[in-house]
């Protein structure tokens, strides 16, 4: 009897747990449909990291012509993680442009621009960085209203980007004073238009092996030893 009674004890406690069990797991179900996890907002396109822009202006050191390919400035780029634009231009400089066949031959148009003429298409490009490169092309001409101008003129128009100007490089003959002279009168005008100048020497000099065929233009090592010498600088 005592065993009948203590089965049907066993069997009531059963069904109360198993009861509170339902009401319990509905408990949690109703708390859930009422109240939902808040979900993490989806990643925008503003917030995914991007490459700075990084537009280069120069002559056919900055383009490239009597290379392989290769060029200093898209090694640059690479090295400092930035998606590079360039407009630079065969035969032109701060005050030179070319015109007639040679422009054809050049940029395949019928005017390569100068430098200062060139800012609308900067501009255009949204660049986050301008690197302006060259000089030699301007030879003994008088550079300083240009240079001026053509850095007051970026700072204006694209005022969130950084603005670096590089010395002019030379060949593997020694440096001109005409070049050393236009050298100083561009770090002078970048200083007046607070914008970064950097020096980085002269790497061909003395290194015939590092030109072209034409002995004026660097091969894709010469352009290797230019990215070296100025990312180097950007380092600093």
């Amino acid at each position: 009897m005592n065993r009948e009674r203590w089965g049907n004890v066993g069997l009531v406690v059963l069904a109360v747990v198993t009861v509170a069990a339902v009401v319990l797991t509905f408990l949690k179900m109703e708390r859930a449909t009422a109240e939902p996890a808040t979900a993490l907002p989806a990643p925008t396109a503003s917030s995914a990291a991007t490459r700075p822009r990084a537009v280069f202006l120069g002559d056919a050191y900055t383009t490239g012509t009597g290379s392989d390919g290769t060029r200093w400035t898209t090694l640059v780029a690479e090295r400092m993680g930035w998606d590079e634009v360039n407009l630079g231009h065969d035969g032109t400089g701060y005050v030179t442009s070319v015109t007639g066949d040679l422009a054809k031959k050049y940029c395949g148009l019928d005017r390569c621009p100068s430098y200062g003429e060139t800012v609308d298409d900067v501009v255009a490009a949204k660049p986050d960085i301008v690197v302006v490169s060259g000089g030699r092309v301007d030879g003994t001409r008088k550079v300083s209203s240009a240079a001026a101008a053509l850095f007051a003129d970026l700072s204006s128009k694209v005022p969130a980007a950084r603005v670096i100007v590089v010395a002019p490089f030379f060949d593997d003959d020694p440096v001109p004073a005409w070049l050393t002279a236009q050298a100083s009168a561009l770090e002078a005008a970048a200083a007046e238009a607070g914008v970064d100048y950097i020096d980085a020497g002269q790497p061909l000099t003395g290194h015939s092996e590092l030109l072209s065929g034409d002995g004026v233009r660097p091969n894709a090592q010469g352009h290797g030893a230019l990215a070296d010498a100025v990312a180097e600088k950007l380092g600093d």
